[in-house]
């Protein structure tokens, strides 16, 4: 399941991270920015980094493994930003009231 498919509540202060494979170098980044304003408008709150995956047939062997040393440290920090994004959001929810909209 993803973030948007979740009900509000469930949605809200959402950490998402953002991602794209495609078969062609850099296809697709405007739709995968434009999602996290999507995100945003949908009470998520989507880190800032993003991994792109262009050209994709040639940054995995067969196995699936990435070839490219310089996405794993890319994925690394993005996940990093993750986990800091979502224990920070955790402490929120539990020690702040959300705000009551007008």
């Amino acid at each position: 399941m993803t973030t948007i498919d979740r009900p509000l509540a469930a949605r809200a202060d959402a950490p998402p991270g953002t991602d794209l494979t495609v078969p062609v170098p850099l296809g697709g980044v405007r739709a995968v920015e434009q999602l996290r304003q999507v995100l945003i408008e949908l009470d998520a709150l989507p880190i800032r980094e993003s991994v792109y995956f262009g050209d994709a047939g040639r940054l995995f062997d067969d196995e699936g493994n990435l070839v490219r040393g310089e996405f794993v440290r890319r994925i690394d920090y993005a996940l990093a930003d993750l986990a800091r994004y979502a224990r920070t959001l955790r402490w929120g929810r539990e020690h702040l009231p959300p705000p009551v909209r007008p």
